[in-house]
């Protein structure tokens, strides 16, 4: 059996109320994870590097695998290697 991911839990939680039958219920909104967060942040610092995109188009040839995937793989370890060091 694998071990779920450590995703940080929740980046930006909220609590919604919403009224149902004239009650009052109260609904939390998780959102997307701190991972998440994290992964999407490192993409728009890589995609904003023109040397650094076209570095990984490079590789991506090599390896033979789209540059978007690769982008996509280095920008979740980015954000596991920032909860790591956010949980010492």
């Amino acid at each position: 059996m694998t071990e779920p991911t450590k995703d940080g839990g929740p980046a930006f939680p909220q609590v919604e109320e919403i009224q149902i039958d004239g009650r009052t219920v109260f609904v939390k909104q998780t959102g997307m994870t701190l991972r998440e967060y994290f992964a999407g942040q490192a993409v728009v610092g890589m995609l904003s590097n023109q040397s650094l995109t076209k570095a990984i188009g490079i590789q991506s040839k090599i390896e033979k695998v789209e540059s978007s995937n690769l982008i996509s793989q280095i920008c979740y370890k980015y954000a596991d290697a920032m909860l790591q060091e956010r949980s010492k």
